[in-house]
């Protein structure tokens, strides 16, 4: 069963039509050209049957025969014997003039062709499998797109590549185009897990997940997927691998870690020491020194990049991956050409995370795929951003020569749920990168303003709304009446990082005062002088209330005693 899913996961090319009309070639002058192959894998060519051309026919027909000492005789006259699918498509009928070969004649339908392909390739795929497989009758490495495989006898071939995909050719001294899917990676990131993009924003401390969808695993050998995170993303663990055996299946088949058949295998850094990443080192400056190069199958560390970042020009260098994953699928049935495989994980941005500053400071996560002897497929990456913000405190007019105010404390919060009924506050470490959140306010981290400078915050998200909390005013000044809150901008290059702010609709982009910071970044808040005026109806005019009464009472008792004195003097 197993052979035959694999065999079912072949691309297959090109119909077999057993009535060919394509002249073969002569003993030892036929060739085999295939165009559109992969550079360094190797193709291979197994005569199956004899091609003896019909003396006198036009258009030319031709005689297929195959000899009981074929490697393939027995495996296909058994299947053609055991009336199974072969059976419908093929006869075998002993020669007259020599008992040891047998006529093969093709009795199959217009129309069937690719169900004939399949059915013999099975046959063929479980010989080369086996224990006594006969070696191919010529090989050929492509390069520049084309491999070439000459002097073969006139016959029907079955040609192989180390990719994994299959090319069967009813007859040799024809060119044919390799038009077997290679395997790609797809690569795509969120912020929930539900809707994905080639990008997203994410604060430090929170998840996100990433979706990569290798196609092209139909008959794909060898099979690797190697994924590569900067510095400011820690992998969490793969949540999902779900194969789909072609574009239009509704549901999948999960692999699981560890299963034979129908399962994946990951390796890390710790557990593989042949998990690498090819790089490209002119195109990108990686955080790390440790290069390694392939030298005869073993990857080694190469000190001259290592120390002077001069690099050997004639060497493939690679760098250890986030993680590396290989697929076995062998019982998974049913594969098309379209089939493919999701794979989903998390990982969580951390205090190492790029801030963003400029167009192209993000946090990169790329993918390929190896497959066959020695392919490729193109990176592709997801870039996830993280950005800052800075306060400014300043007393007075908004301008480039606003007075900034020292000693006010602050801190920031969000809100955990649209309810808004439970905060977190940001922790930073020495740099003011936010490193975590915590629900306890007392954990919360300060910020405190001085003379001439801002406060610079770093590791948020964008589109999720945060708020300034001033604990403490300075000294002889006002505190502030509410909290003030802000979001940051994903937009387009021209907003992406401003922030939008909540301060009395004041304007940043008349503030210059920092030439070096974008004054869209900037959220200014204003301190006011003076003693605050007391509350309506507070003892401001309580005390008024008392005295007033005081005297009414004192006017009423100086009253009744002088009408008191009067009535005794008289």
């Amino acid at each position: 069963m197993k052979k035959l899913n694999k065999l079912l996961a072949i691309v297959l090319a090109i119909a077999m039509i057993m009535s060919l009309t394509v002249a073969a070639g002569a003993t030892g002058t036929a060739s085999i050209t295939i165009s559109n192959a992969s550079d360094g894998e190797t193709y291979s060519a197994w005569k199956i049957f004899d091609a003896t051309e019909v003396a006198g026919s036009s258009p030319a027909q031709y005689t297929y025969t195959i000899s009981t000492s074929s490697a393939f005789y027995s495996a296909i006259s058994t299947a053609v014997a055991a009336g199974g699918t072969l059976n419908s498509y093929l006869t075998l009928t002993q020669s007259a003039a020599d008992s040891t070969v047998y006529v093969v004649e093709y009795i199959g339908t217009t129309g069937n062709e690719d169900a004939f392909t399949a059915a013999l390739a099975t046959v063929i795929e479980g010989v080369l499998s086996g224990a006594n497989a006969p070696s191919a009758d010529k090989t050929a490495v492509a390069t520049s797109g084309t491999a070439t495989m000459s002097d073969l006898d006139a016959g029907y071939y079955y040609v192989s590549t180390t990719v994994g995909t299959v090319v069967v050719l009813d007859t040799t001294n024809i060119a044919i185009n390799d038009k077997n899917s290679k395997p790609s990676a797809d690569k795509q990131v969120s912020d929930d897990g539900t809707t994905y993009a080639d990008s997203n924003s994410a604060a430090v401390g929170d998840t996100v997940y990433f979706k990569t969808t290798v196609s092209g695993i139909y008959g794909s050998t060898s099979l690797r997927l190697h994924d590569l995170m900067d510095a400011g993303l820690t992998f969490s663990g793969i949540t999902s691998v779900v194969l789909y055996t072609s574009d239009s299946a509704q549901t999948g088949t999960t692999l699981t870690s560890g299963a034979s058949g129908q399962g994946y295998t990951l390796y890390t850094n710790a557990s593989d020491p042949d998990a690498f990443y090819l790089i490209d080192t002119s195109e990108y400056t990686w955080n790390t020194t440790d290069y390694y190069y392939l030298d005869s199958g073993t990857y080694t560390l190469d000190t001259v990049g290592n120390n002077s970042g001069d690099f050997d020009s004639t060497k493939t260098y690679y760098i250890k991956s986030t993680f590396d994953m290989t697929f076995d699928y062998s019982d998974v049935t049913g594969i098309e050409k379209t089939g493919y495989i999701v794979v989903t994980y998390t990982a969580t941005v951390n205090s190492n995370a790029v801030i963003y500053s400029t167009t192209g400071d993000s946090n990169d996560n790329e993918t390929y795929v190896s497959f066959g002897a020695t392919s490729y497929s193109e990176p592709q990456n997801t870039q996830t951003y993280v950005y800052k913000m800075n306060i400014f405190k300043y007393t007075g007019t908004l301008d480039a020569s606003s007075t900034t105010l020292a000693g006010a404390v602050f801190e920031i919060y969000r809100y955990t749920d649209n309810t808004q009924t439970t905060k977190e506050y940001a922790i930073v470490d020495t740099n003011n990168v936010i490193t975590s959140w915590t629900q306890t306010e007392s954990e919360a981290s300060k910020f405190t303003s001085t003379d001439g400078s801002l406060i610079t915050v770093s590791g948020f998200d964008a589109n999720e709304t945060y708020y300034i909390h001033e604990t403490s005013a300075p000294t002889g000044y006002n505190p502030l009446s509410g909290d003030v809150p802000f979001t940051i901008d994903d937009g387009t290059n021209s907003t992406q990082g401003y922030v939008t702010y909540d301060t009395n609709s004041q304007n940043t982009t008349t503030l210059t005062a920092f030439s070096s910071v974008t004054a869209q970044t900037i959220v200014p808040i204003e301190n006011k002088t003076g003693s605050e005026m007391p509350e309506t109806g507070g003892i401001g005019t309580t005390i008024f209330y008392i005295v007033g009464g005081v005297l009414v009472v004192g006017a009423i008792v100086l009253l009744i005693t002088k009408k008191r004195i009067g009535k005794d003097g008289e």
